[in-house]
């Protein structure tokens, strides 16, 4: 490989870096961000120039938009994947951690129990809109599953436990604690038959 002078390249080449040898090449790096809509604010008498800092205030925030205006206060793309780790990453948790050279579930803990918990609150007051083409999606194709981020032969299925532990949550069928927990144990009984 020619030796690279892109710097954005570089960084994303030493994501597939192991050991100091190139393992994999990332085909995709996402940078998930929140866009809020200023007019959307201004009619709910929040100042547009003073956008939320944290996950509370998204939560105070999207209330407050709900119900001054009647529109939803939040929209999170899909709900089962990309934007979820984005919001568990952010708010210093981990979807999973490398324990003694395995891909064990992280999701689970105080981090990501608090991120769900803040949706399911969210999605229970009807203040999370979850996309009408999706949702249809989701009802029509159940088989269809999302993009593993679990290592081993069971990748795939770790995913769908994770994905409907998320639709427990959000219908308020569980509590974030319950869900997660159960959610991350099947997956380690899972994994641990096909490292």
């Amino acid at each position: 490989m020619r030796a690279c002078r892109d710097a954005r390249l570089f960084t994303g080449l030493n994501l597939g870096r192991r050991r100091g040898t190139l393992a994999g090449f990332p085909y995709s790096i996402s940078v998930p961000i929140l866009y809020y809509n200023a007019d959307l604010f201004s009619r709910a008498g929040l100042d547009p120039d003073r956008p939320p800092q944290t996950w509370s205030e998204v939560r105070a925030y999207s209330l407050e938009i709900k119900q001054k205006t009647g529109q939803y206060g939040l929209f999170v793309e899909d709900v089962a994947n990309w934007a979820i780790d984005a919001m568990v990453l952010s708010n210093d948790g981990a979807i999973y951690r490398n324990v003694g050279g395995r891909t064990e579930p992280a999701f689970q803990e105080a981090s990501g129990v608090a991120v769900y918990q803040m949706l399911q609150e969210m999605a229970l007051r009807s203040i999370l809109e979850e996309r009408p083409a999706l949702k249809l999606a989701r009802q029509q194709l159940a088989d269809v599953v999302s993009w593993p981020s679990f290592s081993g032969g069971n990748s795939l299925e770790a995913e769908q436990i994770r994905i409907e532990a998320t639709e427990a949550i959000l219908s308020g069928k569980k509590s974030p604690s319950s869900a997660l927990e159960a959610a991350s144990e099947k997956i380690r009984r899972l994994t641990a038959r096909f490292p």
